[in-house]
């Protein structure tokens, strides 16, 4: 098989069952083994093993001997972990660009993304809004122009995206408010980076706090 093709197939399983765990279709504790899981996509197991060892190096499941994939859940240090993470790359990133600016087109992008999420909170479209900010935190990680930091990034996004749309289908709401990120929005726009660095650090700390608590509530941390 041309390495081109067999790459587009890895990516496109990988990219279905990263979506699937995401969403909590595959949710924590769901445990099948790879024939299963690659006859569910329709394909030959190859690209789907490789899939699953990718998702496996990114935290999102194990490979259990004889047993299959099991997908993880979220303990609460992972949650702390997590957010140190995020801390610390989001400081980096508000210092980089204060010092790089950003365009007109930029930053109508950004303000056309916080007003959907307004819109999505007004409506009580908790689904629609924490997917408007991964997308606009994905976004503003992108314009670094740094690809490692990039990808470390959406790792972290994406797990607590995944945290939080477990909370949500498990209670029915999430604490959403992009006020704080207007605040640093606005500090980097104003060229403050070292100003904005901490307060993204600070704001990181206490949503970790939140959602530790939110999810403690509702029973889905995992040991």
């Amino acid at each position: 098989m041309p390495q081109k093709i067999k790459l587009k197939r890895v990516n496109y399983a990988y990219d279905r069952l990263k979506a699937d765990i995401l969403a909590s279709v595959m949710a924590p504790g769901y445990q099948a083994p790879e024939p299963e899981i690659a006859d569910l996509l329709g394909m030959s197991r190859t690209p789907v093993r490789e899939a699953l060892i990718r998702l496996q190096t990114e935290g999102m499941l194990d490979l259990v001997p004889r047993r299959g994939a099991l997908v993880k859940g979220l303990s609460s240090a992972d949650v702390r972990e997590i957010h140190e993470v995020l801390a610390g790359l989001e400081s980096e990133l508000c210092i980089n660009l204060a010092m790089r600016g950003f365009s007109l087109a930029e930053i109508d992008a950004c303000n056309e993304l916080m007003a959907e999420m307004s819109q999505a909170e007004e409506a009580a479209d908790f689904t629609r809004w924490l997917e408007k900010d991964l997308e606009l935190r994905t976004k503003l990680f992108e314009l670094h122009g740094n690809g490692r930091l990039e990808r470390t990034s959406r790792l972290m996004l994406d797990q607590l995206y995944r945290g939080r749309l477990a909370l949500l289908n498990e209670v029915g709401k999430v604490d959403v408010s992009h006020e704080e990120l207007k605040t640093v929005l606005a500090a980097v726009y104003a060229g403050d980076g070292l100003r904005a660095g901490q307060l993204a650090a600070s704001y990181r700390k206490q949503a970790c706090d939140v959602l530790i608590e939110r999810l403690e509530e509702a029973d889905l941390l995992y040991v």
